[in-house]
């Protein structure tokens, strides 16, 4: 291509020539545009080639990206028309874990039953004792009070009978029977200090006991209100693990139902990505809904039995691809890649 211009320059040069009477030398001017001529016919030349290249290269490029979009396609069309339907998971295991969890929650209701029950006997015993400590106490007090009349009354009555018994007589007279009244006021006196006495000490009895029974009462106070605080506080341990051990329930049973949906749902195949090596296989899959987990998978080729397979693993597992997720190596495997089975044989959510 560059040469063009150099051929059509010399062409044109014996026309010219021929007009001249003879041969003539190029001048430097002449020379420098010449050199300058050819210098651009070889620059367009170049750089329309390089042109050309990179179009050949773009087109190489979209047709590769066509044929892999293609191929992806069919994939996903034949995984989804090959792959069987996805079974629920077997309920047996999932109701058997929620029967024990209900059994566990009506265990729980029973023993809080069973101390809200215990509380309401300690609440009415302690009423009852109080109760019973206000009516010794107001008996008591009838009692005493009851007795002090009956004394008064009592001395009232000696007093009356020690009295002269001749209220119209004169000085010196006396009446029949005068002499035993004199002789029964000294006695019925005895009477009445002896009583008074008797009194007075059972008055100090019962000053002596009303302390201690004052301390009675409060030591038994101080028992009750112990042991209304101990089972309080039993109870708030039982709820606080109680919540504890639904809560754990809880996240034990949604991470198993994590890592069975991670199972049921994964769909993989067999792939070859760029740069990976020669026949090295890798995994392809589809997103999985739940990540971060840890997963193990089984390469099979066909005719082999389940776990006489490829074995391989991914931690923190995000779903995988050539470029796109995790690079998952597979290996080499004995059939190629669009024959090949790949399984999640198991998944650990944390």
């Amino acid at each position: 291509m560059h040469r063009l211009p150099v051929l059509l320059l010399l062409l044109a040069l014996p026309t010219t020539l021929s007009a001249q009477s003879g041969p003539r030398q190029l001048s430097a001017e002449e020379l420098t545009r010449l050199r300058k001529s050819v210098d651009t016919s070889r620059d367009s030349s170049a750089l329309a080639a390089q042109r050309a290249m990179a179009s050949r290269q773009q087109e190489e490029l979209r047709r590769q990206e066509e044929e892999r979009l293609a191929q992806q396609q069919a994939w996903e069309q034949q995984a989804y028309d090959d792959e069987p339907p996805i079974q629920a998971p077997a309920p047996g295991i999932f109701e058997a874990f929620v029967s024990g969890f209900q059994g566990e929650v009506q265990k729980q209701r029973e023993q809080d039953a069973q101390q809200q029950r215990f509380l309401e006997d300690l609440r009415r015993q302690t009423d009852a004792i109080t109760r019973q400590r206000q009516q010794e106490q107001e008996q008591e007090r009838q009692r005493l009070a009851e007795e002090h009349a009956r004394q008064q009354r009592l001395a009232q009555q000696q007093r009356q009978q020690a009295a002269p018994q001749n209220p119209g007589g004169g000085a010196g007279q006396s009446t029949p029977g005068s002499a035993s009244v004199t002789s029964a006021a000294p006695a019925a006196a005895q009477q009445q200090a002896a009583r008074a006495q008797e009194e007075k000490l059972r008055a100090n009895v019962a000053m002596e006991r009303q302390p201690q029974q004052q301390i009675r009462d409060q030591q038994e106070g101080s028992r009750i209100e112990l042991e209304r605080k101990r089972a309080v506080e039993e109870k708030m341990v039982t709820d606080r693990q109680r919540t504890e051990e639904q809560r754990r329930l809880a996240s034990a049973q949604a991470t198993q139902q994590a890592e069975q949906s991670l199972r049921t749902t994964f769909r993989g195949a067999a792939i070859t990505c760029p740069g990976g090596g020669k026949d090295v296989l890798y995994l392809r899959s589809s997103s999985p809904p739940k990540t971060g987990c840890n997963v193990g998978f089984e390469a099979r080729c066909p005719g082999t039995a389940t776990g006489n397979g490829v074995h391989f693993s991914q931690a923190n597992y995000i779903g995988a691809s050539c470029g796109f997720g995790d690079s998952i190596r597979i290996g080499h495997m004995a059939c190629p890649a669009d024959q090949v089975r790949v399984d999640m044989t198991q998944a650990t959510c944390s």
